[in-house]
């Protein structure tokens, strides 16, 4: 694994009052690449939360595969599962 020297996205928030708008847009545009690369893949990340999303030198890396799963298109059954950190699960 690599090391990110700037920690989580987590601990990033907590030591910010107010996050500038060019920086959240520019997040988001780094995770939703790192997520397409994922999908294209074929696999769900199952627990994106602000502690696995890390930081090195200004870039956002997705992290902790734990509950990655290789998605099965022609098994639909088999894709159906609950899975992640209650807080930041879907209801």
């Amino acid at each position: 694994m690599e090391y990110c020297n700037q920690g989580s996205l987590s601990k990033y928030i907590s030591t910010m009052t107010l996050m500038p708008e060019e920086k959240i847009w520019d997040f988001i545009l780094q995770i939703s690449k790192g997520y397409q690369v994922l999908h294209d893949a074929n696999l769900l990340h199952r627990d994106i939360k602000p502690d696995n999303i890390l930081i090195h030198n200004k870039v956002f890396k997705l992290a902790d595969f734990g509950l990655a799963k290789h998605i099965n298109d022609h098994a639909i059954k088999e894709n159906l599962s609950y899975a992640g950190s209650p807080l930041y699960i879907a209801p």
